[in-house]
């Protein structure tokens, strides 16, 4: 089954098709926060509307926001150097226009991405599926776990919403819209550099022909990381400073790391621990092994050569930056990107299979919520 790019885009519309999903997606999180499974409350503690948006790495763009970035090259522990700067920067210009506490203001960034996230998704399944599918597919996203991170203050919802966006600007063939777009989710997020590379090949026979102005698309997909460097570089001095930084949360060498990378050593490793390893635990990494070869599968299918090349770059770059290094598929937040086109497979496929298509998305929604659980109470990071 290829997913068909013949329908014509129509905008989507704020219905209960909309809305319902979105509902039942914020009840299971606020279930699983709640009443989810109580590992050690005592040391953990409880949800708490303060301090649920700033659990895990939520914290380090909070301490941006605060305080801006500071590096020190001598130390070898996490500094927020690590993170991207546009989340922290939004959410200090909400802090500061709004006057609202942090917490506060970072759920309502979050709501306003999140939303964001939800309109881009729809538009772009809209361009590639059926009013039926782009339906189905919606709750796929909504429903999966890594879903989560949509209401921390993380950038997941600003990535996903500007990756959305540039993907169809691209696909209209708007190549300056799409890379203006990328440019930003650049700045949000190192995978936010994936939609580089579908841009540059969408932008190559223009610049074999020589055309004015075709360099800039490929250009301005990546201006928001130039500018990160270029402030590291006036402020620090090494405009590398954020990779040196990000090497605190890498276990091996280079030379180790290209060859998991290589071997997709990640994945067969999840699975080998994941069977061995107490249940709390290896829930988490099976799914997240399952999600990554979902996503390998369903960009294979994919017959929208930009929306493969987008899909296999977020791919490679969660393998190499984020699993590879740390030896394990531990992080969740980053498989919600190369998921984009198992969202639409999803959706094509519960049009065709509508019994199968939601026993897997009442699978999801227990994930969801269990994972909302653990997050709530702090218990991943220890």
């Amino acid at each position: 089954m290829r997913l068909s790019f013949l329908q014509r885009p129509r905008a989507p519309s704020w219905s209960p098709t909309v809305w319902l999903p979105a509902l039942v997606f914020l009840a299971l999180v606020l279930a699983g926060a709640l009443s989810g499974p109580q590992f050690q409350p005592a040391r953990f503690g409880a949800f708490s509307w303060q301090v649920f948006p700033f659990r895990w790495d939520g914290n380090w763009y909070r301490s941006i926001a605060q305080g801006g970035y500071s590096w020190n090259p001598a130390v070898k522990t996490g500094q927020n150097l690590a993170f991207f700067p546009l989340e922290p920067l939004l959410l200090y210009l909400v802090h500061g226009v709004s006057g609202l506490r942090w917490w506060q203001a970072s759920w309502l960034l979050q709501a306003a991405t999140g939303a964001f996230a939800v309109w881009a998704f729809l538009r772009l399944a809209a361009a590639y599926l059926s009013p039926k599918s782009s339906q189905l597919a919606l709750w796929a996203f909504l429903l999966f776990p890594a879903s989560l991170f949509l209401l921390p203050n993380y950038p997941v919802g600003l990535l996903e919403g500007l990756a959305c966006w540039s993907l169809l600007e691209l696909k209209r063939g708007r190549l300056l819209p799409a890379g203006l777009l990328a440019g930003l989710a650049s700045a949000a997020g190192p995978v936010g550099i994936a939609l580089a590379f579908p841009i540059a090949w969408a932008s190559w026979p223009k610049l074999r022909a020589g055309q004015a102005w075709s360099w800039a698309p490929p250009l301005l997909s990546v201006c928001g990381l130039l500018l990160f460097m270029v402030y590291q570089a006036l402020r620090f001095h090494d405009a590398l400073a954020f990779v040196q930084a990000q090497a605190a949360w890498a276990s091996v060498g280079l030379g180790t790391r290209l060859l998991r990378f290589f071997t997709l050593f990640p994945i067969w490793r999840s699975i080998y621990w994941g069977l061995r390893i107490p249940v709390a635990v290896n829930m988490l990494l099976l799914e997240n092994a399952a999600f990554l070869l979902g996503g390998l599968i369903s960009a294979w299918w994919t017959e929208d050569r930009r929306l493969r090349l987008y899909a296999y770059a977020v791919l490679l770059i969660t393998l190499f930056f984020q699993a590879s290094a740390s030896n394990l598929l531990l992080s969740t937040a980053r498989l919600i990107y190369p998921a984009v086109p198992l969202f639409l497979l999803l959706g094509k496929f519960g049009e065709r299979h509508p019994w199968i298509f939601w026993l897997l998305m009442a699978g999801f929604g227990l994930l969801l919520a269990n994972w909302a659980g653990r997050f709530a109470l702090n218990y991943w990071v220890q």
